[in-house]
């Protein structure tokens, strides 16, 4: 038994932690003698959990293919679970920091805070992609009547589309990051310009670089 102290006025004082089930227990008296006073049955009630956990999303820092997410849950009888996109993840001091790797189809994070009594909070995050494609002309071949677009383009998560003076390209001929284009030379053909868009909807261009017909 746990002896609590009394004060000159008889008056005493012990927080108790509340149980998540109910429980019984016994006070008794002693005097300066050692006689002892009947015993008082204590009834502790359990703890009522009326609100879900309390969840917060406080960053998504993002580096290079990956996404870190940190925040915190709380909840009055204790988190029992925390889960990211369906992966449980770990906790400590009811704070948690996470690294997800950038995929291109992962478009947001579902956070899941689950406490002992089995009530949930969900936030959702939307992914964002800060890094632009990369895309550059590296030389311009002119044959048979035709102006030969040789390029570079690449993304950290994947290429949405790739455009030469505007005109699609089939990522099909973006292999390994290397394109060629053939644009028909025409009066109206000044230069020419590449672009690309990534998954996210990230832009890029390159500098127009200006047609040059060889002299016969």
């Amino acid at each position: 038994p746990e002896k609590i102290p009394v004060d000159e006025q008889g008056l005493f004082r012990k927080r108790l932690r509340r149980p998540r089930e109910g429980s019984i227990g016994k006070l008794v008296a002693e005097d300066l003698m050692g006689n002892l006073s009947e015993e008082i049955n204590l009834i502790i009630e359990p703890l009522a959990d009326k609100n879900p956990p309390r969840l917060i999303v406080a960053n998504l820092d993002y580096k290079r293919n990956k996404v870190i997410i940190t925040g915190s849950a709380e909840d009055d009888t204790g988190i029992k679970s925390l889960s990211i996109n369906g992966q449980e993840v770990k906790f400590s001091e009811n704070r948690f920091s996470e690294e997800i790797g950038l995929t291109p189809d992962l478009f947001k994070l579902v956070v899941q805070a689950t406490d002992l009594s089995g009530k949930t909070t969900t936030v959702q995050k939307a992914v964002q992609d800060n890094e632009k494609p990369k895309i550059a002309l590296m030389d311009l071949v002119y044959k048979d009547g035709y102006c030969i677009v040789k390029g570079l383009a690449s993304d950290n998560l994947g290429l949405k589309e790739v455009r030469v003076n505007n005109i699609p390209v089939s990522l099909s001929q973006v292999q390994g990051g290397a394109f060629e284009y053939r644009l028909p030379i025409t009066a109206e053909l000044k230069q020419v310009l590449a672009s690309a868009i990534d998954l996210y909807g990230n832009y890029s261009e390159t500098e127009p670089r200006k047609i040059i017909l060889p002299q016969d």
